[in-house]
């Protein structure tokens, strides 16, 4: 799958991928060259066979603004389905997307403000926000680099507010399964363990 951009014939970066319970497939694609935009599409996988299905608009910057794309996940939280994107570089952003329908994806509104969190300010002073899970209740768990820790922010379902947050070592990429969260650490085979419930480490695991 390439998206070619309609505006300069170049390939979107594809990056952040997300699957959902359904099947669908959502990738999330960077303006070729980083400025501009950040954009959502989703896909459908079928007799070997990959077809873009919905597409969307996540953020326009202008050109003198690095933009690009780290983590999505999608999660199904209170019967409906969401996107959530991390619009990275000069910016960072989390955007949440409404794709209950998914040709044809849409900003949620009622997510942080005006459906997105800007991160640059306090109470998160993200200098570059990474990769993220979200939980099924809609509580989001983000790995990102701050002014002044390497860390994993908790962020209340609704966008609104900073819940909690817990230090890891340059944290990177971050998975919830069962009561754990999951935080690798940027370029090491390091993948630290913590307790949902208390944030305390439990283990590393060494990859």
């Amino acid at each position: 799958f390439q998206y070619i951009q309609p505006e300069n014939s170049k390939s979107s970066y594809p990056k952040g991928l997300a699957t959902d319970d359904r099947g669908y497939l959502y990738a999330g694609l960077a303006w070729n060259p980083n400025n501009t935009r950040a954009d959502l599409a989703v896909l459908t996988y079928d007799n070997n066979k990959i077809t873009q299905v919905g597409y969307a608009n996540v953020i326009t910057t202008d050109a003198n603004t690095k933009t690009g794309i780290n983590g999505i996940t999608v999660e199904k939280v209170n019967g409906s389905y969401y996107a959530y994107v991390v619009v990275n570089y000069d910016v960072d952003y989390l955007v949440r997307l409404n794709v209950d329908d998914p040709t044809k994806p849409f900003i949620d509104t009622s997510f942080g403000n005006n459906g997105m969190i800007d991160l640059k300010p306090d109470p998160y002073n993200a200098s570059d926000a990474l990769y993220l899970d979200v939980d099924t209740d809609g509580t989001i768990y983000l790995a990102c680099n701050t002014k002044t820790e390497k860390c994993v922010l908790i962020i209340s379902p609704d966008g609104s507010t900073l819940l909690n947050k817990f230090a890891h070592e340059t944290a990177y990429g971050v998975a919830l399964w069962k009561d754990y969260i999951l935080v690798t650490t940027q370029n090491t085979g390091k993948v630290g363990i913590y307790d949902k419930a208390t944030l305390a480490p439990v283990a590393t695991l060494e990859v």
